[in-house]
């Protein structure tokens, strides 16, 4: 075999490997691209198979180590026993430390005289300054899951003061004398169909008023508007609805306005100006016990009471006096007697028990001897 035959032999075969043939022109292989591929059935597969494109992975989340709580968080929360020795200290003097001593209440009367010695020309010079009843509410109902969710309303004082406050007032009604001695009265708008289109319209807003009063003849007409009014809607309960409207109408532009703040689910606090200190003493005592009837005359007597503690502010001045509650609100001193009562209930009711248990237990006894008795007889027969 001659060497140019073994050349051509691999060199064809080289060709064919990398897809071209080979073509003798005078004895010269000359090298011609192959008409077609030349692949084998594992390069096939692998042409014909997608591309798959993977997502990278997500970094791990680390996990949390358990902290440990902070120290007032693993502290209990317990309650101050109340000390009575502690509870019966009463200062000598007119300094003194306020570890050593409780908090002193005092009758409001001295409050009262104590805030008006600070307001003096000579000092604040706040005279005419509004007097404050800063209150902590029990919102305790009859059911204990369940609790008031606010406490508002309006009272009008035996002594009227000014609060430094415009209040608004509109009137419903269908009668056209009503409707001017509504606005003699004091009210912003009066009238009735025509005033209940410029509500519907939005040209008298919510904000533009905040008392609606009406008269029976039109309460019916109002009912529809009740998703504008809102807690504005007038109600015979409230007293904005009826046919004196003078009376309603003063009471609603001299009254005080007044709205607790929920501190937790069953208590709450409450600050409203019961009158100056240029006013006499005595008026402004009357004031307070009016506002203490209004919040407490539907509360309960076998619940707790109302108003658990009241302090009496005069800002600008920062000085705070603590009121002897229990001898103005109702309600302190009950649930002791009714415990009194049950608990000498319940003793008479165990010993009525005893006493018809001994009883019984005699009868038994002669049952028996008469038992016994009746068969020794038919024994000795």
């Amino acid at each position: 075999m001659s060497l140019a035959s073994v050349l051509s032999s691999s060199w064809s075969s080289i060709l064919a490997r990398r897809s071209l043939t080979a073509l003798s022109c005078n004895g010269v292989f000359q090298a011609v691209p192959h008409p077609g591929p030349c692949l084998t059935n594992y390069q096939q597969n692998r042409f014909k198979q997608k591309k798959i494109r993977f997502k990278a992975l997500k970094p791990a989340k680390e996990k949390k180590k358990h902290e440990p709580k902070s120290p007032l968080q693993t502290k209990k929360v317990v309650k101050r026993k109340i000390n009575p020795e502690f509870e019966a200290r009463y200062p000598t003097d007119n300094i003194w430390l306020h570890k050593h001593y409780p908090v002193q209440k005092l009758a409001l009367e001295v409050a009262i005289m104590k805030h008006k010695a600070y307001a003096d020309p000579m000092m604040l010079n706040n005279l005419d300054g509004l007097l404050y009843a800063d209150m902590e509410l029990n919102m305790e109902t009859k059911k204990k899951t369940k609790f008031l969710s606010t406490v508002k309303g309006t009272v009008v004082f035996p002594h009227l003061f000014d609060d430094n406050t415009k209040t608004r007032c509109i009137l419903f009604t269908k009668d056209i004398a009503t409707v001017t001695e509504g606005l003699s009265a004091g009210a912003t708008h009066a009238g009735g169909q025509e005033l209940l289109d410029m509500i519907k319209s939005e040209a008298l807003s919510r904000s533009m008023y905040d008392y609606v009063v009406c008269t029976p003849d039109i309460y019916s007409d109002l009912l529809s508007y009740r998703h504008i009014f809102k807690d504005k809607f007038p109600h015979q309960k409230q007293g904005t609805v009826g046919t004196d409207v003078k009376t309603i109408i003063t009471s609603l532009m001299n009254g005080i306005q007044y709205e607790c703040k929920k501190t937790s689910e069953e208590a709450a606090i409450m600050q409203v100006a019961f009158g100056k200190l240029n006013m006499e003493t005595e008026d402004l005592v009357k004031n307070f016990l009016k506002l203490v009837d209004k919040l407490c005359v539907n509360r309960s007597p076998n619940l707790k009471p109302f108003i658990t503690n009241v302090k009496i502010i005069a800002p600008p001045s920062e000085e705070v006096f603590h009121v002897q509650v229990q001898k103005y609100v109702p309600g302190y001193g009950v649930p002791e007697k009714k415990a009194e009562e049950t608990s000498t209930t319940m003793k008479t009711k165990g010993m009525e028990d005893e006493e018809e248990e001994g009883r019984k237990d005699e009868k038994d006894e002669d049952s028996d001897d008469d038992n016994d008795d009746s068969k020794d007889r038919s024994t000795v027969n």
